[in-house]
């Protein structure tokens, strides 16, 4: 499975378990310092959909969806979009949790109105072919 799965790369993990450790650092020192919040969120969502991704490829690609629960990581694996929105608000809020003026808050809240239907959006596009049991996965057969 390691093969067709193309895991040998530990960068994510690396990336992962920094990103959270930050955050925990930030969170337990200043718990109302948004920013440790956002990371820890982050990764937890990064991580969330690699293990959804890798689930969905061993359950239908590998195992033509017999696994148990084989929907659930696919309706799981978009947690890669709200990873975006939450890079997108730690760029908007550094370093200290707020927009950097009273002027920036429309701003900030235009982004989280769009991040919020393309996050619908993505989640529309998973349940629909839950329901239609159209699921498709592509292992990336390469190496």
């Amino acid at each position: 499975m390691a093969h067709q799965l193309n895991v040998s790369n530990d960068g994510p993990d690396i990336l992962i378990l920094a990103g959270a450790a930050v955050g925990v650092i930030v969170a337990w020192h200043q718990p109302r310092n948004p920013m440790g919040w956002i990371l820890l969120a982050t990764m937890g969502r990064i991580a969330l959909s690699n293990d959804a991704s890798f689930y969905s490829v061993a359950d239908y690609r590998l195992h033509h969806g017999t696994l148990p629960l084989g929907w659930v990581a696919v309706l799981l694996q978009p947690a890669w979009a709200p990873t975006i929105v939450l890079l997108g608000l730690a760029i908007l809020l550094f370093p200290d949790g707020r927009p950097p003026s009273p002027r920036w808050r429309w701003v900030l809240l235009v982004y989280l109105v769009v991040r919020l239907i393309w996050l619908i959006w993505a989640l529309a596009l998973a349940a629909t072919a839950i329901i239609g049991h159209d699921i498709r996965v592509d292992a990336n057969e390469r190496g």
